[in-house]
């Protein structure tokens, strides 16, 4: 039997998101979806800035070219 305890620890918790240390991974989310899981904090926080860039820059995910405008989609 398995006698380790193990525990979630707070490495960042803020308006990018959040990463969550257990043991010896990174664990990042944004608003509730889990955005991956990293080997160092660094790469944790250079994912939730990226996918914050792109979110707040109006860009689709598939096309890149598209930004949302009144609901509709409008080539740019």
């Amino acid at each position: 039997m398995n006698e380790r305890v193990t525990t979630n620890h707070y490495a960042y918790r803020g308006p990018l998101g959040e990463v969550v240390r257990d043991g010896v991974f990174f664990f990042a989310s944004r608003d509730g979806f889990p955005m991956g899981i990293y080997n160092t904090f660094e790469e944790a926080m250079a994912s939730l800035a990226w996918k914050g860039r792109v979110k707040a820059a109006g860009y689709s995910l598939f096309t890149g070219d598209c930004q949302q405008q009144a609901g509709k989609a409008v080539r740019s």
